[in-house]
């Protein structure tokens, strides 16, 4: 499977997975730093035409494969306040580890490459 593992969210939600979420996003990484699986293995975004994938980003999930932040609910964007649930520590280390397992596993090349929203 071709993936481009470059979509990482967070759930704008508060500690505790919930089903939505795991429809939505591949992986899952709560606020211990555990990881869970989504309903969907990666492989279902190989290709979206059949309808069974993992929709977590539009128009961009084919090849895609969603890992996320169980954190930020109640964030506020400007001026900037994680609410009370913020990212922790646990959750980016857990984070930088799943991006490698998946890079390993898929055969995603690493760069030095890096865009910011427009």
């Amino acid at each position: 499977m071709r993936c481009a593992c470059r979509i990482l969210h967070w759930t704008a939600g508060a500690d505790g997975l919930i089903e939505l979420e795991q429809q939505h996003y591949n992986l899952i990484i709560d606020h211990s730093g555990r990881t869970h699986a989504g309903t969907l293995e990666p492989e279902a975004n190989a290709n979206c035409l059949d309808g069974r994938y993992a929709a977590h980003t539009r128009a961009l999930n084919t090849g895609s494969i969603g890992v996320v932040l169980d954190a930020m609910a109640g964030a506020i964007e400007s001026p900037f306040d994680p609410g009370e649930y913020p990212i922790t520590q646990v959750q980016v280390q857990a984070l930088a580890e799943a991006v490698a397992d998946l890079c390993e596993t898929y055969q995603i090349p690493l760069t030095s490459y890096s865009s910011s929203p427009r």
